[in-house]
């Protein structure tokens, strides 16, 4: 691993790390997070016309007593986004339908077989996506020359001009911007509608899906995070307190890592292994009884989902073996791989072997899906793209995307994706690299400037936990600890530290010697008492 070591710009730590993340000028802003509710929409790259037209479009469905969907997507920013968006016209008076596809059967956002489902069960004169959409311009159409408006409200990366062109034309309205998540998107919709009147609870939600979705946690989506998140902590909605019960966070003072971890994963489940509509009734549902029996649902389907996903993951390994070399673009394609979880062997995969993956659901015939997750440097989607053409559908992130296509086709899309991805992927990108804010002296090490840095919470995506360097330290107690021995417990100059999963790291060093240590500030809480302690992430050795 390579260490990048930030030259330092000031004696004060804080500032500093303001400096390299470029916050200079934005300085009180960032450290106290302005009222999300007062965002207009071009601070958030929402382009105020569409958003007139989608509000005026909805508030005539009210008045007119029409049938509206809010056709949603099945991940925790997607489920959220559908809970607030169907909250917030149902208080209104709509006769308003959620719609989550099945994975498996359907597919992501619009689909030939959703859309024929959404139309058999509701038949409503007004459809609005939420976390989905943008790609869409094929699925809108059809629908406008039914008689049924098409509100998208999106933020995954927009397709090339002419095929946005033809949705923009489609479509009632699109409200899009890539600077939100899509619970982000579908509240601030939501805000418009309501005017004034503010809903905590779907500003709590924005923040689930804001986390979830792993957006950079800057500008408007930190707003968002840091008013949003104290909420979830302490809504009183019987679904939110179920789902902290369950998992044992309830009381505590969340922190993202629990919305990636712990929360989110149990409402991802639902999608992945079962039906979505699990999870958003536990989101919504106002009966305690019925939320208990969800939320410990969502629980043990996680816990199905982990056993499977450390299954695969083994059958991944396996075929790796058979690879001659490492690929700057992992690929790899089987039977028995669960489209419900392939995203996250990609994501495995792809931090494991630092390089971007693509793990396919193979179909014996007929549709195979993919899924695929990047390594910073690396545009994904935009890769994906160079071989649209190939493909059936396509669509997501710069870090995530997911696409479908013809069994037939797995062979040669494979070929054309390795061969792209060695020919436009730097070698110097597949290296791992240690960002490091700045190399700190002994006496440094305080209090004070761990509660120096706890004003840069809420940490997260662009924004992550400082990390600091010593160098040319001692270790004292070394000790390997842990059922498996798998993690490393010493002290650094007296100070204690732990690095989990880290007690390989003795293999490359002589602890007689001096070390640099590379590691993040902690507070050790235990017996009532509070220690200061570094949380290791490297040890190197000249």
């Amino acid at each position: 691993m390579r260490w990048n070591v930030k030259e330092r710009k000031s004696k004060d730590i804080l500032t500093h790390i303001l400096e390299i993340r470029g916050i200079k000028e934005l300085r009180e802003d960032f450290l106290n997070p302005k009222d999300p509710n007062d965002l207009a929409a071009f601070q958030v790259g929402i382009d105020e016309v569409q958003l007139n037209k989608a509000v005026k479009r909805i508030k005539k469905a009210i008045k007119d007593k029409e049938t509206v969907v809010v056709y949603g997507d099945y991940d925790v920013d997607g489920v959220s986004a559908t809970a607030i968006m169907w909250e917030s016209l149902h208080k209104m008076g709509v006769k308003v339908w959620p719609y989550i596809p099945d994975r498996k059967s359907e597919g992501y956002g619009f689909s030939k077989e959703g859309i024929i489902n959404v139309k058999r069960e509701r038949n409503p004169s007004l459809i609005i996506t939420v976390d989905h959409g943008i790609t869409a311009a094929e699925y809108v159409k059809p629908l406008r020359d039914d008689g049924i408006d098409v509100i998208i409200t999106d933020h995954h990366q927009a397709p090339k001009k002419s095929e946005l062109k033809k949705l923009q034309e489609a479509a009632h309205a699109v409200v899009h911007t890539t600077s939100l998540a899509g619970a982000g998107v579908s509240w601030f919709v939501a805000k418009q509608l309501n005017g004034s009147e503010n809903n905590p609870d779907h500003l709590a939600l924005a923040a689930f899906g804001t986390i979830g979705d792993l957006l950079p946690l800057t500008a408007a989506n930190r707003q968002i995070v840091s008013h949003g998140l104290p909420l979830l902590a302490n809504s009183n909605r019987v679904g939110i307190r179920s789902l902290l019960q369950e998992s044992g966070l309830l009381g505590t003072e969340l922190d993202p890592y629990h919305i990636g971890y712990v929360l989110g994963p149990r409402i991802n489940a639902a999608g992945r292994l079962d039906n979505a509509l699990e999870a958003l009734r536990l989101l919504c549902t106002n009966d305690e009884s019925a939320a208990i029996a969800l939320a410990q649902k969502l629980g043990g389907l996680n816990r199905k989902r982990q056993l499977m996903t450390k299954e695969q993951i083994d059958i991944s390994l396996e075929q790796l073996k058979g690879v001659k070399g490492m690929p700057s673009l992992l690929i790899l394609a089987d039977s028995s791989y669960d489209e419900g979880i392939i995203g996250l062997l990609a994501g495995n995969l792809s931090q494991r072997y630092y390089r971007p993956a693509i793990v396919i659901s193979q179909k014996e015939k007929g549709v195979s899906k993919a899924s695929a997750r990047s390594i910073p440097g690396v545009d994904i989607i935009g890769l994906i793209r160079q071989v649209e053409d190939k493909l059936i559908s396509v669509g997501g992130h710069t870090m995530a995307a997911g696409f479908s296509l013809a069994t037939e086709d797995i062979s040669q899309v494979a070929e054309d994706l390795i061969q792209k991805a060695s020919d436009q992927i730097e070698p110097e990108l597949l290296e791992r690299v240690l960002d490091i804010d700045a190399q700190l002296q002994l006496e440094e090490i305080t209090r004070v400037l761990l509660d120096e840095i706890e004003k840069l919470k809420p940490f997260g995506s662009q924004n992550q936990r400082p990390v600091f360097s010593l160098n040319q330290m001692y270790l004292d107690d070394v000790r390997v600890v842990g059922k498996s021995g798998d993690h490393l417990k010493v002290k650094v100059n007296g100070i204690d530290a732990i690095g989990f999963s880290k007690a390989h790291l003795l293999e490359k060093i002589d602890i007689k010697e001096p070390v640099d240590v590379a590691f993040t500030l902690d507070l050790n809480k235990w017996n009532g008492n509070e220690i200061l302690q570094l949380m290791i992430k490297d040890i190197r050795q000249d």
